[in-house]
């Protein structure tokens, strides 16, 4: 399980080995980038709006891919703008990608979709992946991002483990190079995902830095 979020802390589904001093100790880790208490996230759907707060979990896929998909009675026409609200100090990053498979599939079918992070709203780590993935990218000027390297705790299988996290860091990459080249290029030459160094960003400051990765800048209401 790959984890990148600046509050979450989840449990992995596996133990870990550990060798200190020559003792192997066994203890079921976490992952983790930063300590502090999960919020889990709610994904509330209104007609055209999908609204994700709080941090991304597996849990929040389900009715995601619903809100992109809604039965034949409730279609509403591809041409009526789609907008996804996001307020997320990131989570699952796994979760995260298939979102944005999700948003991009619903692109190619002609669906048009603007991510927007509202005043006082945040959208870090795992969050910029489903940011990405939108073809219009809105923020307020006051909005928080911050960008920084992911984690994988499971088996003690090193090799398995680091071929993995360089999967995700690479697809991470790649996620954010698909919205702004410039962006994605300023991240892989700071190296703030393999280096796992954290660095935040205001929208204004996004904004007038990296204008193909927030396309508008626009005050929206915190809501």
């Amino acid at each position: 399980m790959i984890g990148s979020n600046s509050r979450f802390k989840r449990q992995a589904e596996a133990p870990r080995i550990w060798e200190l001093s020559g003792i192997t100790t066994l203890f079921v880790v976490t992952i983790l980038l930063w300590l502090a208490p999960p919020a889990n996230a709610s994904v509330q759907v209104t007609k055209g709006q999908i609204k994700i707060t709080g941090d991304i979990l597996e849990a929040d896929l389900e009715p995601f891919f619903h809100a992109l998909n809604p039965l034949p009675s409730e279609e509403r026409p591809r041409s009526t703008p789609l907008h996804l609200v996001l307020n997320s100090g990131g989570g699952d990053l796994q979760t995260a990608f298939y979102m944005a498979r999700l948003v991009e599939k619903a692109r190619l079918a002609g669906q048009q979709i603007t991510a927007r992070v509202p005043v006082g709203g945040e959208c870090n780590s795992a969050c910029i992946v489903v940011f990405a993935s939108a073809q219009e990218r809105l923020a307020a000027p006051d909005a928080r991002f911050m960008v920084h390297g992911l984690t994988y705790i499971g088996h003690a299988n090193h090799s398995a483990v680091e071929v993995q996290r360089l999967f995700f860091t690479e697809s991470y990459h790649q996620q954010i190079h698909r919205a702004d080249p410039k962006f994605a290029g300023f991240i892989r030459r700071h190296r703030l995902i393999e280096d796992d160094l954290e660095m935040s960003f205001s929208g204004s400051v996004l904004f007038s830095a990296f204008d193909g990765f927030i396309t508008a800048l626009t005050p929206l209401e915190a809501s």
